[in-house]
């Protein structure tokens, strides 16, 4: 066997096509030191959310998903400040009093999840024109030029559940259920009613315990 060594020459031929990334990075805040996350829409419809016992599901729940947020109960604190200190708003509306400052009993109890679009809290750095300690703004989904609407239910039925290991027997003997019915059930819906100008949004949101 031999070794035959053959070389080619290649020439660099004339360029057709030129593509041009140009990235540019985003620049830092220097006007305030305020902190916080926007959850969008995309991300705030794909986390699973609970039924929880004695009301309907919360949109305020994600809001301890958020760095420097932490749950004391239903409602919490954010960054170490007092609890329910909070500010919450709906499209820049606050809807805190004295009564409920901090907590998320108007919102949770007249806003459902499938109306709310995005969310966005600050944690810190917040400007002095909102109350407390973190400040959350509840923004609502929006009409369009095309028509969408959705119904949907979430359900718990004690005929689905197992019973517990310790659960108390009837006098056949069988193990006895917890006596367990949630309905959580609307509608939605949305459109023009004049195209490129004029919107209208809806919502309903039914609970049965």
């Amino acid at each position: 066997l031999s070794v035959v060594g053959l070389n080619f020459h290649l020439k660099v031929g004339a360029m057709e096509q030129e593509a041009t990334v140009v990235a540019e990075i985003a620049p830092l805040s220097t006007q305030d030191a305020r902190l916080g996350q926007t959850v969008r829409n995309e991300v705030y419809t794909a986390l699973p959310l609970i039924m929880p016992n004695g009301g309907p599901r919360d949109p305020t729940a994600f809001m301890f998903l958020q760095a420097g947020v932490q749950s004391i109960g239903r409602w919490g604190n954010v960054m170490g400040g007092q609890d329910f200190s909070t500010d919450m708003y709906v499209d820049g509306v606050p809807i805190t009093n004295a009564t409920v400052q901090g907590e998320g009993r108007n919102l949770s109890f007249g806003i459902s999840v499938e109306a709310v679009d995005q969310f966005q809290v600050e944690t810190s750095g917040t400007a002095v024109m909102y109350n407390g300690q973190g400040a959350s703004n509840y923004v609502i989904k929006s009409g369009t030029n095309q028509w969408r609407g959705a119904a949907y239910e979430y359900f718990r039925d004690s005929a689905l559940d197992a019973p517990g290991f310790f659960a108390a027997r009837d006098a056949n003997g069988d193990k006895v259920r917890p006596e367990q019915r949630q309905n959580e059930f609307g509608v939605t819906l949305g459109g023009p009613i004049r195209k490129n100008r004029l919107f209208f949004f809806v919502s309903y949101d039914g609970y049965r315990d």
